[in-house]
C-alpha cells in the first residue's frame, strides 16, 4: 500500500489526507459590517458605565476614568485609579448625557478605600441616573491575542468616551519606575 501512495500526484495525496482527516481544511469567513454593529452594540451597552473622576485638593486637581461594577438602589460602586483620587479632599464624578457633560457633586461621592500598590480606588456614588454595571472578566482567561476595548477619558474630558481597540500582546509586562516614589506593578499590554 505504500507503493500506491508513491505513485500519487500531489493533488491526489492532499485529497486523500482531506478525506482522512477533515480538519486539514478550514474554511472561514469574516463579515466586517457583523463585527462593526457587535462593537457598536457593545458601546452602547457599557458606555455610561464608564465615567469621569474630578479629584482635588487645596494645591492639586487630576482627573481619570472610573468603571461602575456595582449598583444597590440608588448607590453605585466604580474602581479608579489610586493616583487619580490620590490626597483629593474633593472627588466629584463627570457623566455623559446627550452629548452634554454633567457632575455629580462631591457631597454625593465617597472614597471607600485605595491601594496605592495596585494602583486602585474604590467609590461609592449615589444618583438618579440610569448608568450601566460593567461585570468584570478574569484576567486569568485572558489570551495573547484576544482582541479587547479601552473606553476613557484620556488628557481630561475633551476626549470624554474615547474608545480604542487592541490585541492582547502581553500576559504579565513588569514595569519598574523609580521615579517620584515608584511604580512597580506586573500589567496586561495591549
Amino acid at each position: 500500500q505504500v507503493n500506491d501512495l508513491n505513485n500519487l500526484s500531489e493533488a491526489e495525496l492532499l485529497a486523500l489526507i482531506e478525506q482522512k482527516i477533515p480538519e486539514a481544511i478550514i474554511e472561514t469567513t469574516y463579515d466586517l459590517a457583523s463585527f462593526e454593529q457587535a462593537i457598536n452594540d457593545m458601546i452602547d451597552e457599557v458606555k455610561t458605565g464608564v465615567v469621569g473622576i474630578l479629584a482635588s485638593n487645596d494645591t492639586t486637581a487630576g482627573s481619570g476614568s472610573g468603571v461602575i461594577y456595582k449598583r444597590d438602589g440608588t448607590n453605585y460602586y466604580l474602581v479608579t485609579n489610586h493616583h487619580v483620587v490620590e490626597d483629593a479632599t474633593v472627588i466629584t464624578v463627570v457623566y455623559e448625557k446627550n452629548g452634554m457633560l454633567f457632575e455629580i457633586a462631591a457631597e454625593y461621592v465617597t472614597l471607600l478605600g485605595e491601594d496605592p500598590t495596585t494602583d486602585l480606588a474604590v467609590v461609592m456614588f449615589e444618583s438618579n441616573e440610569d448608568f450601566a454595571v460593567i461585570p468584570f472578566a478574569d484576567s486569568y482567561e485572558i489570551e495573547l491575542g484576544d482582541i479587547v476595548f479601552a473606553i476613557g477619558n484620556p488628557l481630561g474630558f475633551d476626549y470624554y468616551g474615547t474608545v480604542t481597540m487592541g490585541v492582547i500582546s502581553g500576559l504579565s509586562r513588569y514595569v519598574n519606575d523609580d521615579v517620584e516614589g515608584g511604580f512597580d506593578a506586573t500589567l496586561i499590554q495591549h
